[in-house]
């Protein structure tokens, strides 16, 4: 990785740890072929239908939120592993 401070330019090694993950937005309506074969593609649903539920579900309110996942998710984002109870 390239640095620089004030005048002076150098370089460092950083070691990432962990698997990478990228994520690309496009608004185009095709991608390139050979993209498809490398990357997921997720389309969203654009509707009016769709943004009248988005609307009337944010206006209903907050829902009570479940914690009980949070410790893996938690775990996910520091790479760790986690064994939770089916039940």
């Amino acid at each position: 990785m390239s640095s620089r401070r004030s005048r002076k330019r150098g370089t460092r090694i950083v070691q990432r740890i962990g698997t990478p993950v990228v994520l690309t937005t496009t608004t185009d309506d095709v991608v390139f072929e050979d993209d498809e074969t490398r990357f997921l593609s997720c389309w969203t649903d654009t509707s009016p239908e769709q943004s009248l539920a988005i609307m009337k579900a944010r206006a209903r309110g907050p829902r009570v939120i479940d914690r009980k996942d949070v410790p893996v998710w938690q775990a996910a984002i520091h790479n760790d592993r986690v064994y939770t109870s089916s039940a």
